[in-house]
């Protein structure tokens, strides 16, 4: 099942403090050309994966090394819906403009996965355009699977009418002091978006993050960390409306908040910061987190989180 833990992972492998690294110096992606059709754009920058439309997957070689052991990651586009389409050897199909930019001089940017899509939709009056990601990790060059524990994933610039949605994460933290046109969390409720109100059911566990003001004004404000306590694989989506493009940058290691009133670095501890917590099994795409004593251990792992990259208030 594509994006669930599997019961035969290898581990468990505890993320260092500096976390993952989507390093464009050691991947795959950037040295080989763009997704699964290469041949097809011999356009497009040579310094971005560009055009990647679903099923597509890019595996990551040396995301880290713990214990001696390499951790490769394979991310896997598995859905896209209502984006801008591309011309694959004569069909039109949904794409991503970019998936991630290649640029090993930033060390900053080399641990991003840098995101760029147009938003074509015509889907209602809310327009709404997404995509499911999987990433999931193994042991380096091998397809055993690896489960790594006390992940820090931050999702950053989810602005202006877009969202990210994920399930079976252990625990969330949003910027304290946040506004309505701010990132907000959302399950089964009702939010305007794109001018239009826009209900969501059946979200179980899941929760959806979305702002409608712009990031650039609050750059923390339009962030979402979130804390997994064990997992071999995961699946979040990420979508907007209202026609146009946008951007995300995702990132695997802890984020440091400007306006940070003392939340615990993910621990789900009850702090203005951290507002949601569950560690269910259950799952929107297939994704798993690991037994109890992972969840637990994970918990107290997240209390001593390491925070490093920090975006000051505008």
């Amino acid at each position: 099942m594509a994006g669930a833990n599997s019961a035969f992972a290898i581990g468990p492998y505890l993320v260092p403090a500096d976390g993952l690294s989507f390093d464009t110096r050691v991947t795959t992606p950037c040295t080989t050309g763009y997704g699964n059709d290469v041949t097809l754009f011999p356009d497009a920058d040579d310094d971005e994966v560009n055009f990647l439309k679903a099923t597509d997957s890019l595996t990551y070689t040396n995301v880290a090394t713990i214990g001696g052991q390499v951790i490769d990651a394979t991310v896997t586009l598995t859905s896209i819906s209502g984006m801008q389409e591309q011309d694959f050897s004569g069909t039109d199909e949904a794409a991503l403009d970019r998936l991630d930019k290649c640029d090993p001089t930033d060390p900053e940017e080399a641990h991003l996965i840098e995101i760029d899509f147009d938003n074509d939709s015509t889907s209602g009056i809310e327009e709404e355009a997404y995509f499911v990601l999987d990433i999931a990790f193994f042991l380096g060059g091998t397809s055993t699977p690896a489960t790594l524990t006390n992940l820090k994933m931050n999702v950053v610039d989810i602005d202006n009418d877009q969202y990210f949605e994920v399930d079976n994460f252990t625990s969330t933290l949003l910027a304290d002091g946040r506004a309505a046109g701010n990132l907000q969390e959302y399950g089964d409720s009702t939010f305007t978006a794109n001018g239009t109100s826009v209900t969501l059911t059946g979200m179980g566990t899941a929760r959806r993050f979305h702002a409608t003001g712009d990031g650039d004004l609050e750059p923390d404000k339009h962030v979402v960390e979130v804390t997994y306590a064990s997992v071999s694989s995961l699946s979040f989506k990420l979508g907007s409306y209202g026609e146009g493009s946008g951007s995300f940058d995702i990132e695997f290691r802890g984020f440091s908040f400007a306006s940070d009133s003392g939340g615990s670095g993910g621990s789900g501890s009850a702090t203005a910061e951290s507002l949601a917590t569950t560690g269910s099994s259950s799952s929107m795409w297939g994704m798993a987190i690991g037994g109890l004593g992972f969840v637990i251990a994970g918990a107290v792992l997240a209390m001593q989180g390491v925070r490093r990259r920090s975006l000051t208030e505008g």
